[in-house]
């Protein structure tokens, strides 16, 4: 299963690990895919969600 990650935080961030951790605990087939923004581009976020 694949699950896309989109973030304003980046890829050093812990945040993406703590998601990640989260997800595989509860879905551990999962394929996390990260896609960072910057912070507060919502337009951005809406892109790629789009």
């Amino acid at each position: 299963m694949l699950v896309h990650i989109i973030a304003d935080y980046g890829f050093g961030d812990l945040a993406f690990s703590e998601v990640v951790q989260r997800i595989r605990l509860y879905l551990p087939d999962a394929e996390p895919i990260l896609t960072p923004v910057p912070p507060f581009a919502t337009l951005a976020a809406g892109f790629c969600i789009a």
